[in-house]
């Protein structure tokens, strides 16, 4: 993690992430409440997503709408991406992953997939990864 919340994608991560070359303007940031966020291409996926909880969202009248785009809001992020693979994280990213000081944020890739991780969260969740494999 970088000054002003920025962190960069190292080089070896963007090597095996296919939709990171070109290097897109934009991803999308999706808050999974146990603790990661996932990274998305904005114009393979994440447009397309917004569109539909749009769609969803405009299908609704008060007060549902407001609670729906509240929860909305608080699990997707646009996120500018630039060169040379730095991704600016929110206030409220920021928050979530703990990435406040020096605290670590766990960056995880598989396959075509980057989830950013909160630490604790990934610490925590260690032993049950480790009997998966036992």
């Amino acid at each position: 993690m970088q000054d002003r919340g920025r962190l960069t994608i190292p080089v070896e991560v963007r090597r095996r992430i296919s939709w990171l070359a070109p290097l897109p303007h934009h991803v999308l940031a999706s808050i999974d409440p146990e603790g990661g966020v996932e990274i998305l291409p904005w114009e393979k996926l994440g447009e397309g997503l917004i569109q539909n909880e749009m769609e969803r969202l405009n299908a609704l009248d008060e007060p549902a709408k407001g609670t729906l785009a509240v929860a909305l809001a608080d699990k997707y992020f646009r996120l500018s991406l630039e060169e040379p693979a730095r991704i600016g994280l929110t206030a409220g990213l920021r928050s979530f992953l703990g990435a406040h000081g020096d605290q670590p944020v766990r960056l995880v890739c598989l396959h075509q997939q980057l989830w950013l991780w909160n630490e604790k969260f990934w610490q925590r969740g260690r032993g049950e990864r480790e009997a998966l494999i036992a």
